[in-house]
């Protein structure tokens, strides 16, 4: 089933405008910002993951990066890493985990 524009609305804005940029420089209050100016590309990139299953390669490509614990960090160990991930494929996500809340009661495990 294809997401409605208000799925894709609500995904959009229940993400936290506060949180690290993406990799190409934009966070969600930036989309949520000028929602009324990009909307249409950003549904439509959405509608074409849903109706096809193919999503574009740079969509999913992400950045690690490496946040010290300490001041001193020197070993692997010393940092905490993060994933920055392209916005498209955050809200695409979103929606997915949106949907499967509303079923996971109704999954029971069978051995």
């Amino acid at each position: 089933m294809l997401p409605s524009d208000d799925e894709i609305f609500q995904a959009v804005f229940s993400l936290n405008k506060d949180s690290v940029p993406c990799p190409d420089g934009f966070g969600s209050l930036l989309f949520q910002t000028f929602w009324n100016i990009i909307k249409h590309d950003v549904t439509k990139a959405v509608l074409q993951f849903f109706s096809t299953g193919w999503i574009s390669p740079n969509y999913n490509s992400n950045n690690i990066i490496l946040i010290p614990k300490t001041n001193n960090a020197c070993s692997v160990s010393d940092y905490r890493p993060i994933a920055i991930a392209n916005l498209k494929f955050k809200i695409i996500s979103k929606i997915i985990a949106d949907r499967l809340a509303k079923i996971m009661s109704a999954i029971t495990y069978v051995q």
